[in-house]
């Protein structure tokens, strides 16, 4: 990478880390709408084309979240916000 890259990784990864969450967990339909809320506050400074396009399955969103995998995705998430996230993002594939 190039100091540039980096200084646009860091940037994103401080406004991220730092932005609370506020969407509430929630289960069935209020689930999608919760999770979109975290997709729009959370995903979209990096996501803006939104979920239909990303490239990786909901299904491995929850470990690429929670471990860290991937600098940019260091902000910090419960695990119902991320079951909340990862319903929306399937829903939004169908």
């Amino acid at each position: 990478m190039n100091p540039r890259t980096d200084l646009v990784i860091a940037s994103i990864w401080v406004t991220t880390a730092t932005v609370p969450v506020a969407a509430d967990t929630a289960t069935g339909p209020d689930a999608t709408t919760t999770g979109k809320a975290i997709f729009d506050k959370t995903c979209t400074a990096c996501h803006q084309t939104g979920p239909t396009i990303l490239k990786t399955a909901p299904d491995q969103v929850t470990e690429i979240l929670q471990s860290g995998m991937i600098r940019a995705h260091h902000f910090k998430l419960t695990d119902a916000q991320i079951k909340d996230l990862v319903e929306y993002l399937t829903a939004a594939r169908k």
